[in-house]
């Protein structure tokens, strides 16, 4: 054991092994909370050594144990690495005899590792099935790189490298290349397709030296000619004459998989293409399920008519299906691979959202999650989803494969894996052909695909919708290039889809009624121009009415959806949106508390503590908001709220701290964290923060009044006092342009007008607002505030104790303003 317990910042938790060359330890890392595996070499050069282990350390490959750090412990070299707690390959093989696919799988995941050790200039020399680790989503890994060294070493080396995966050129210590580690691969293939070691004579290690330098294997008898002929290359004893790189090995076994061992029917594979991986997985889960079920009908068919009678009375409870952006294994240097992926994915969507039985988890939900390697556990942690649906892909110039893998239950398993081959220079036709594919697989409709007009207008929204999401364009461009698209009427559903999804951004951000006005026309275009419109399309513009405050509009949308068949949990904490809205919060609560029983997603979770948090009751808020944080730390919704919570308990340094995180988070261009962040400065009288965060606050989201009010504050107490004149009279002028005011547009409105001596008009908003019931902390303080602002101390005093017994802190009247008598303030 490591005497002080620790390898460099690493907590050292237990030994995993050890050997005459190094010790394997299992670590806590409490900087990423995670735990890792730490190797810590003691028989080799050290400075030799650490060169090796840098570039070891820079692979990054689905197909490799991660190397996160290198360290060093008194003068030895320790690398850290991924833990990966499941079997390796030496204890699958030991348990079972794998079946022909499964073999060559395995190998072709394994050559596909040595090609990334490769490809840094390394030679492994140690392969074998105990280096070889199966992670949670049973990818198999290459691991224990301790002994990794130089490709283009001249010196005769060391002979390294477990006595039954050597090669001739290790044993012999002579020049070691790549395709020593083939050999060894060679010898692998061969134990895993024949069921024993190619050389090995039991209990003797000189015999099986002697063999490996002297003996030929027998021949392989797979049936397959293109296999046994690989393996026997593989293990020629002449390096030069066997393959060459580990790339023509998986050329090979790719070839054979999606050729003559195909189990995908019609769907067209090229022999010549090896970007194609047949799947891996055995398409039995179907046909089983199938078979169970004819012959229960054969016993119970009574019993199934009235099942099927209670079906048609009360729908079942919808399965929640995730659906992940796909993960490019190979060929991401392709031009066109954004605009790839995207049409893959819409076409994945257009599908799971026919699906009958199924609901689709909302893309905000699982956009998180999007371009990194799956990683099942956290998919369900962040979603609960009933499944899981990721897609990989391995292009060429021309073509590409795409893997479409579905897993089910918890703990996850994966239930099937299929695979299509697409060309790389038609996006309509990938869309197309998607869509095809997908549709009988997973029993969607065929009715789903919405047209485009043609292969050029497609590839410019895809585009749109690129530049888009990677801050490329800005809201009011993006809008207008989708609007000259879509030519003024909705004959492609998803770029209408779109459009109304932007002016609902940019109606959020302005207020601008315009927008609401736009999004409208937009719908009922979409109507008329089509049979049925789309459930997200009436979801969206609820959504939008809500926000609104357009509550009787918005329940004609709910009432239609909450008609139909079957109701998901989109649709259910849509309406308990509308229910809180209007102050009906124990039935909005009490429905949201229902879908997170239903699917205690981190969405839902967020939800319920924003209710609980407008509803006052903060200690629940921020317990659930906890139960959140466990599931995805880095929940932005949940941090905001979080940074609110902040702002009710005065802690003006937390608040700080948790929108100095959100920056980080790539959230520096939403203009609401820029003004509570500038907020919290200028309550800690941090002049030169505060106006830097609510001048880029005001800038990003110029027509928002409560964003300009707080610049107008700050430049009060801070700056140029006839510059924030100007700018309540702008705030004025903005609120009393609103259609319909919400209680915080009325008192934002009355504050603007106090600061511009308009004291009788202030009074008339305040009375306003006293009329109605008031439940929100903030409300208490604002009034005292503009109470304040008008003289009327007492009245002031009143709402003051109001606001510090409903739980706003005594840090928030510090302001000057609270001790301001009538026509002090400038």
């Amino acid at each position: 054991m490591v005497p002080s317990g620790e390898i460099g910042h690493y907590q050292i938790e237990s030994i995993l092994g050890k050997g005459s060359s190094s010790t394997v330890f299992k670590a806590f890392d409490p900087r990423l909370s995670r735990k890792v595996a730490i190797k810590l070499l003691h028989a080799y050069e050290q400075d030799d050594v650490l060169q090796e282990a840098k570039r070891v350390a820079s692979i990054h490959d689905p197909h490799v144990v991660t190397i996160y750090d290198v360290v060093m412990y008194q003068s030895q070299t320790a690398l850290v690495m991924e833990y990966l707690p499941g079997e390796t390959l030496a204890d699958r093989l030991a348990s079972s005899h794998p079946d022909l696919k499964s073999a060559l799988s395995y190998a072709l995941e394994i050559a596909k590792g040595l090609h990334a050790i490769h490809q840094v200039g390394l030679v492994h020399q140690d392969v074998k099935a105990e280096n070889c680790f199966f992670d949670e989503n049973q990818c198999l890994k290459v691991g224990d790189l301790g002994i990794a060294k130089p490709i283009h070493q001249q010196s005769p080396s060391p002979m390294a490298g477990s006595v039954y995966s050597l090669s001739p050129e290790q044993i012999q210590q002579t020049h070691i290349g790549i395709s020593s580690d083939l050999f060894s691969l060679g010898v692998l293939l061969y134990q895993m397709l024949m069921h024993r070691h190619p050389f090995a004579e039991q209990n003797n290690s000189k015999q099986t030296l002697d063999n490996i330098l002297n003996s030929t294997p027998a021949e392989p008898k797979t049936g397959y000619e293109r296999i046994d002929s690989l393996v026997l290359k593989l293990l020629n004893k002449t390096p030069e004459h066997r393959p060459q790189s580990a790339q023509q090995v998986i050329t090979t076994i790719k070839s054979v998989l999606n050729t003559e061992l195909s189990p995908f029917g019609n769907i067209t594979i090229s022999q010549d293409n090896p970007a194609l991986e047949a799947a891996r997985v055995k398409l039995e889960y179907k046909n089983k399920a199938k078979s169970n079920t004819r012959k229960g009908l054969a016993f119970v068919t009574t019993f199934m008519l009235l099942a099927l009678i209670a079906w048609f009375v009360w729908p079942p409870t919808p399965r929640y299906i995730a659906v992940l952006d796909p993960i490019v294994l190979s060929g991401d240097d392709h031009p066109d691979i954004p605009l790839i992926k995207a049409s893959i994915n819409q076409a994945t969507i257009q599908v799971i959202q026919s699906l009958e039985q199924n609901s689709m988890v909302a893309a905000d939900e699982v956009s998180p999650l999007s371009g990194k390697p799956a990683n099942i556990k956290q998919i369900q942690q962040v979603t609960a989803a009933d499944e899981v649906l990721f897609t990989q892909l391995d292009c060429l110039t021309s073509q590409c494969a795409v893997t479409f893998s579905l897993w089910q239950g918890t703990p996850a398993v994966l239930v099937d894996q299929q695979q299509v081959q697409v060309p790389t220079d038609r996006l309509l036709y990938i869309s197309d052909l998607i869509h095809s594919f997908l549709t009988p697989w997973l029993d969607g409709d065929k009715d789903s695909r919405m047209p485009a007009s043609d292969e050029q207008s497609f590839r410019t929204f895809l585009g749109l919708k690129q530049a888009f999401q990677n801050n490329e364009l800005s809201l009011m461009h993006y809008i207008d290039s989708l609007e000259a698209l879509a030519e003024g009427e909705c004959r492609y559903e998803e770029i209408c889809h779109i459009l109304l999804e932007a002016y609902s951004k940019q109606f959020y951000r302005q207020r601008d009624t315009a927008w609401l006005e736009k999004a409208r026309e937009l719908v009922s275009s979409a109507e008329n121009s089509t049979e049925n419109l789309t459930n997200r399309m009436m979801i969206s513009i609820a959504a939008l009415e809500i926000r609104a405050q357009n509550f009787d509009e918005a329940d004609q949308w709910l009432t239609r959806l909450e008609n139909k068949y079957r109701v998901d949990d989109s649709v259910k904490s849509l309406r308990a949106r509308w229910y809180f809205s209007q102050g009906i919060i124990v039935k909005g609560r009490n429905l949201l508390s229902d879908l997170i029983k239903e699917r205690p997603a981190a969405k839902h979770l967020f939800n319920y503590a924003l209710m609980l948090f407008k509803s006052g009751e903060l200690a629940d808020a921020s317990a659930t908001l906890d139960k959140l944080f466990v599931r995805v730390p880095d929940h932005t919704k949940g941090l905001e709220l979080y940074g609110v919570l902040r702002h009710y308990e005065g802690d003006w340094r937390g608040v700080i701290s948790t929108y100095q995180q959100l920056i980080a988070m790539n959230q520096g261009n939403n203009p609401i964290t820029q003004s509570n962040i500038g907020f919290a400065y200028t309550m800690q009288n941090d002049s030169e923060n505060a106006l830097k965060h609510l001048r880029k606050a005001h800038k990003l989201s110029p027509s928002n009044p409560q964003i300009l009010i707080n610049l107008a504050d700050a430049e009060s107490i801070f700056g140029d006092k006839q510059l924030a004149f100007s700018y309540y009279e702008t705030v004025i002028k903005q609120i009393s342009q609103l259609p319909k005011k919400t209680q915080n547009d009325t008192l934002t409105l009355a504050q603007a007008l106090a600061h511009t001596n308009k004291y009788d008009e202030a009074q008339l908003e305040l009375l306003k607002v006293e009329r109605d019931t008031i439940e929100d902390p903030y409300t208490y303080y604002y009034l005292c505030l503009i109470y304040s602002l008008l003289g009327d101390t007492s009245t002031a005093s009143a709402y003051k104790t109001k606001a510090l017994d409903s739980g706003i802190a005594i840090t928030w009247f510090d302001l000057a303003w609270f001790n301001l008598a009538p026509n002090q303030e400038e």
